[in-house]
């Protein structure tokens, strides 16, 4: 079970944070509480610390938690151990779920992220200002890269194994 929350209670507040994104010195109130839960008892707590402007979207796999938001995907182990934090060549937009993968779009490139959290491949550059997936079929990623904005949208393809541009 996950959840996230703009303020939190008992007995989350007594849970050890993970904190991700743009920590302030002073810490303060994250943006955003990631709530992860298993048998109704709380397992992990991640605060995140993001800009207004960009949304979160986050996913739970089999060994950790991820987290898309600003400029920047988070992996958040569920076993003690450090944050592998995977920088973006633009803003974050959003996870598209694959059979055992994550693929997360920037407004640049597509990133693939294994069930096990380990980042498999980072696309060529496909736009300046956004990248859709519209659908994963017989191994290969279709979708749309806004290249001259606004509105210059243009097809692409690129491999699931890889992340070689086919078109």
């Amino acid at each position: 079970m996950f959840e996230t929350r703009k303020v939190i209670d008992g007995p989350w507040t007594n849970l050890p944070p993970r904190r991700i994104g743009g920590v302030p010195p002073g810490l303060g109130t994250p943006d955003l509480f990631i709530l992860i839960g298993s048998d109704d008892a709380p397992r992990l707590r991640i605060d995140l610390y993001s800009s207004p402007f960009n949304a979160a979207d986050v996913r739970v796999l089999d060994t950790a938690v991820v987290v898309g938001s600003g400029h920047q995907v988070d992996i958040v182990p569920f076993a003690d151990g450090p944050v592998e934090t995977q920088h973006l060549r633009s803003y974050f937009m959003r996870f598209y779920e694959g059979d055992g993968y994550l693929l997360a779009t920037s407004g640049a490139d597509v990133t693939r992220i294994n069930a096990d959290g380990t980042i498999a491949w980072r696309s060529a550059m496909l736009a300046i200002d956004g990248v859709v997936i519209d659908r994963i079929a017989d191994g290969v990623i279709h979708g749309s890269a806004e290249i001259d904005p606004p509105g210059g949208w243009q097809p692409f393809a690129i491999a699931v194994t890889t992340g070689a541009t086919l078109q």
